[in-house]
C-alpha cells in the first residue's frame, strides 16, 4: 500500500509541475503595444451640425479658432504579434460625410467580430474583419479621438464604457453616454444628455434637456432646463426655470429664479429660493429656504422653508414648517402637520381632517382666518389687545377665545355638544380681520 501511495503521490507533483510550466510559458509570453495615429481636417462654419461617433475609446473636445476642423486619433493596440497588430492598423479608417451643413464625422475599425477564448492552458483571441481577413491574439484596442473645432452650431456625440471631456464649447452639444463620465467647462449653448450608470460633472450652460439614470450630475448654472432623473445624485447651482421628474434621487441645488415644478417620489431635495413652486411629491423630503408662490399636492412628505408669501396645500400624512409665511390656503389635508413660526396674511383651510395646524408666535398683524376643521387641531394665538371679529360654529370638541370678548350672539346646547359664538373683542375697531371656524370634534385655540 506503502508503494501505491508514493506513485500517487509523485504522479500528482508531476502533474502540478507540468501546469506551473504550461503557466510560466504563457505568463512570459511577450506581448507588443504599438500606437498609430490617424488625422483628417475638413471645413466647417457657424451653421455647421457634427455628428461624431466613436467606439473602444475616449472623446475629447477642444474649441479653437478659424473655420477649419481638426479630427486626430490615436489607436493603440496590444497583441503577440507586430504582423496581427498591423493588420488592424490596415483597417482602420476616419470617415467623414458632408450632407449640407450635416458632417458625420466616425472611426470605423470594421471589425465583424472578436472570439476570445481563455482556458487554463491557452489565450485565443481572434478578430474577424469586415473583408474576412483574421487577425489573431490581439487583446486590447483603444482608440482615442480629440476633435478640434472652431465656432459651429451643433455638435452631437454617444459614447460607451468610455468618457468624453471637452474645454468651453461654443455650440449646443448633444451627448449619449453608457457608463461613461462626461467632464468640461461651460458651454456657450444648450445641452441634450442622455445618461445611464455614469457621471457629469460640467460648467454652466443655456437651456438644456436631460435625462438620467443612477448617475451622479453635477453642473453650474442653467436657463431653462427640463430634468428627468432616477436612482441618481443630483448636485446643481441656478436656474431660471426648471422642470425637474425624480424618482428615488438625492438632490442639492441653488435657486429657480422663476418657474420650478417637480414630480418626485422617493426623493431628498436641498434647494435655496424660488419664484414660483409646483410641487407634486410622494414620500419626498424637500428642505428650502425663499418662495414667492409654492403649489403643493403631497402624500408622507416632509418640508421645511425659511420664508413663502404664499402657500397652497394639498396633503395626506405630510409635515409642513415654515419659519416666515404670509397667506395660507390649505385646500384638503389629512393627518398632516403644519407648524407656522410667523403668520401675516390670510389663512383659509377648505378642508382639515385629523390635522394639528399650528401658528408658533402670537400674530399682531393677519387679514383672515376661515377654517373648516374634523377631529383636528388649531392653534392660532391672538394677543390681548389685537381687535378681531369672530364667527363660529362649533359641535364637539373644544373652543378658546379668551376672555376679553363681547358676546353678540352665542348659542351653546350642551345636549347636542353645539357651539355658535358671533361677536368681536373688546378693543376691536372697525375694518379689524374676521374670523370664521367651522369646527367638528377639533380643539380650537385662538388665545396667546
Amino acid at each position: 500500500m506503502k508503494i501505491i501511495t508514493d506513485m500517487k503521490c509523485n504522479y500528482f507533483i508531476a502533474l502540478l509541475f507540468i501546469l506551473s510550466s504550461c503557466y510560466t510559458a504563457q505568463a512570459n509570453t511577450g506581448v507588443n503595444e504599438e500606437t498609430k495615429t490617424y488625422e483628417k481636417t475638413f471645413t466647417t462654419n457657424e451653421s455647421t451640425e457634427i455628428n461624431l461617433h466613436n467606439r473602444r475609446g475616449n472623446i475629447r473636445i477642444v474649441q479653437i479658432d478659424g473655420s477649419e476642423a481638426k479630427l486626430e486619433v490615436n489607436l493603440t493596440v496590444r497583441g503577440d504579434n507586430a504582423t496581427e497588430i498591423q493588420k488592424v492598423f490596415d483597417h482602420f479608417t476616419l470617415d467623414i460625410k458632408n450632407s449640407g451643413n450635416i458632417i458625420d464625422v466616425r472611426s470605423d475599425d470594421q471589425i465583424k467580430s472578436w472570439s476570445q477564448i481563455n482556458t487554463l492552458f491557452h489565450n485565443s483571441n481572434k478578430i474577424k474583419f469586415e473583408d474576412r481577413t483574421i487577425a489573431n491574439d490581439i487583446e486590447e484596442l483603444e482608440v482615442d479621438m480629440v476633435l478640434y473645432i472652431p465656432k459651429i452650431a451643433k455638435l452631437s456625440t454617444d459614447n460607451k464604457y468610455h468618457d468624453v471631456s471637452f474645454s468651453d464649447l461654443a455650440c449646443d452639444l448633444s451627448v449619449s453616454l453608457y457608463s461613461g463620465k462626461l467632464k468640461g467647462d461651460n458651454i456657450d449653448g444648450n445641452l441634450n444628455l442622455e445618461l445611464k450608470y455614469g457621471s457629469v460633472n460640467i460648467g454652466a450652460f443655456k437651456d438644456g434637456d436631460i435625462d438620467i439614470y443612477d448617475s451622479k450630475y453635477n453642473s453650474g448654472s442653467a436657463h431653462n432646463v427640463k430634468l428627468h432623473s432616477k436612482y441618481s445624485n443630483i448636485n446643481c447651482e441656478d436656474f431660471n426655470s426648471l422642470s425637474l421628474f425624480s424618482y428615488d434621487d438625492e438632490i442639492k441645488m441653488g435657486s429657480v429664479e422663476e418657474e420650478f415644478m417637480l414630480e418626485a417620489k422617493y426623493s431628498n431635495l436641498l434647494m435655496h429660493s424660488f419664484g414660483t413652486a409646483d410641487i407634486d411629491g410622494h414620500d419626498t423630503d424637500i428642505k428650502g429656504k425663499n418662495g414667492e408662490k409654492l403649489k403643493l399636492k403631497s402624500k408622507y412628505g416632509s418640508f421645511t422653508f425659511e420664508d413663502i408669501k404664499e402657500a397652497s396645500l394639498r396633503m395626506h400624512d405630510d409635515n409642513f414648517e415654515v419659519n416666515s409665511l404670509v397667506d395660507l390656503t390649505i385646500k384638503e389635508s389629512k393627518y398632516s402637520e403644519v407648524y407656522i413660526d410667523h403668520f401675516t396674511g390670510a389663512m383659509i383651510v377648505m378642508s382639515s381632517y385629523d390635522d394639528d395646524i399650528y401658528v408658533l408666535n402670537p400674530v399682531t398683524e393677519f387679514k383672515s382666518v376661515d377654517v373648516d376643521l374634523k377631529y383636528s387641531t388649531f392653534k392660532f394665538p391672538i394677543p390681548p389687545k389685537a381687535g378681531f371679529y369672530l364667527d363660529a360654529d362649533t359641535k364637539y370638541g373644544s373652543l378658546d377665545f379668551g376672555g376679553d370678548f363681547h358676546h353678540d350672539y352665542t348659542h351653546e346646547d350642551e345636549s347636542s355638544s353645539v357651539l355658535n359664538v358671533q361677536g368681536k373683542a373688546n378693543k376691536t375697531k372697525k375694518g379689524a380681520p374676521k374670523i370664521t371656524i367651522k369646527a367638528y370634534d377639533s380643539k380650537v385655540d385662538i388665545s396667546q
